[in-house]
């Protein structure tokens, strides 16, 4: 998955809203569910494909 400046920013901005809403700090999850909630079920899996190949074995974002 490859984003456009403008996508990012359009993602940064739901991120931002959705910490927001939630009243938490952002995180990976949060865009990872964000995709959930659009449906885009063939981006999350390369989203988590992406994270597990990029964070720490022990990283908290991967428990789940």
């Amino acid at each position: 998955m490859t984003l456009s400046e403008e996508q990012d920013e359009e993602i940064k901005a739901v991120i931002s809203h959705l910490t927001a809403q939630i009243g938490e700090s952002s995180s990976l999850l949060t865009f990872g569910g964000f995709l959930l909630d659009r449906g885009e079920y063939d981006h999350v899996e390369e989203f988590c494909k992406i994270m597990e190949r990029s964070l720490p074995d022990n990283d908290s974002e991967l428990v789940v």
